[in-house]
This record gives C-alpha cells, sequence and structure tokens, in this order.
C-alpha cells in the first residue's frame, strides 16, 4: 500500500508539473479544460450580447449630435426673439412717453392762448409763468396783468428827479426811447 500510495503522489506531481494527460489526471484536466471551455462561451455569450446592446443603443442616439446642434439653434433664436420683442417693448415705451409729452405741451400752449386771450397778456409771457393747471395760471396771469398796469401807471405819471434833484428838460430823451429810435429803421 504504500507503494501505491507514492505512485499515485508522484503521478500527481508529475501531472501538475508537466499537464500530462496521465490516467484520473487527464479527467481532472479535461473535466477542468471542459469548465474552461464553458466558461469561455459564456463570456463570448456575454460580449455579444454586451456589444449588441452597445451597438442597438448607438443606433439609439446616433442623431444625437445632429439633435443637440438644433437645440442650441432652436435656444438661440428664442433668446434672439426675446431680445427682439424686448427692443420693440423699448421702441413702444418711448414712443408712448414722447406722444404723452406732446399731448401735455399740446394742451399747456391751448391752456397760455386761452388765458392770454382773458388776461391781454402777450401769449410768449403767459408761456413764461410756472402754472401747470388752469387756475395757478389763470392767478399768476392776473397778477402779472395787474403789476404791469401799476408799472404803467408809475411810467405815464410825473417824471421822477434826475440823480442831482432837477427834472430833466422836456425833449431830453429816456434811454429807452433812444433804442426804439435806433431799431424802428
Amino acid at each position: 500500500m504504500h507503494n501505491k500510495f507514492l505512485q499515485y503522489r508522484l503521478r500527481r506531481l508529475r501531472l501538475a508539473d508537466t499537464g500530462g494527460d496521465e490516467g484520473s489526471g487527464s479527467e481532472q484536466s479535461h473535466d477542468a479544460g471542459a469548465l474552461n471551455e464553458h466558461k469561455d462561451d459564456q463570456s463570448k455569450d456575454f460580449s455579444r450580447a454586451l456589444a449588441k446592446r452597445a451597438a442597438e443603443i448607438e443606433a439609439k442616439y446616433s442623431d444625437y449630435e445632429e439633435l443637440k446642434a438644433k437645440a442650441a439653434k432652436y435656444d438661440a433664436q428664442e433668446s434672439e426673439s426675446k431680445s427682439d420683442l424686448d427692443r420693440l417693448g423699448e421702441r413702444l415705451a418711448a414712443i408712448e412717453k414722447e406722444r404723452d409729452e406732446l399731448k401735455a405741451a399740446d394742451a399747456h400752449r391751448t391752456l397760455v392762448t386761452k388765458i392770454a386771450a382773458d388776461t391781454g397778456l402777450p401769449t410768449d409771457m403767459v408761456a413764461l409763468l410756472s402754472g401747470d393747471d388752469e387756475n395757478t395760471l389763470a392767478e399768476q396771469a392776473k397778477k402779472l396783468s395787474s403789476l404791469m398796469e401799476k408799472t404803467t401807471t408809475r411810467q405815464r405819471g410825473p417824471k421822477a428827479a434826475s440823480q442831482n434833484g432837477k427834472r430833466p428838460p422836456e425833449d431830453a430823451k429816456s434811454a429807452m426811447d433812444m433804442l426804439r429810435a435806433a431799431y424802428a429803421d
């Protein structure tokens, strides 16, 4: 028995060293080869399935770059149209503001003309007043008219004495009269 045990041990060692095909060792190597072959078949099947699935996914998303470019173009056009819309909105607001200013200026001009006709003052003079509504403008125009009447009355009254206490001669002209005469021609 001892001899058989040694033979068995030696055979196993030889099989392990040389990868030999002797006796029961060949059966084990055959089983191991079948197992390896089975594993290789499984890995090949898995690789084929994986490659097939990868191809399906690539086919499904083959136009991804094209769609991405289209989406970017669409976003650019949308932002451009928004900027056009914003620009048109700003332009509309500016036009409406200008229209309102023109309406207000026209209403003020009409009011000034009416007040000037009512008070007898020149339109340019009434336009210089600061009132915005009819009542304020009318009050200011009446005050101005009464002040002008007082000033006109004083100028028509007795001539004021000159600086040295003497009256200027009757034929002496005032500075205003000389200016009028100079520009009359």
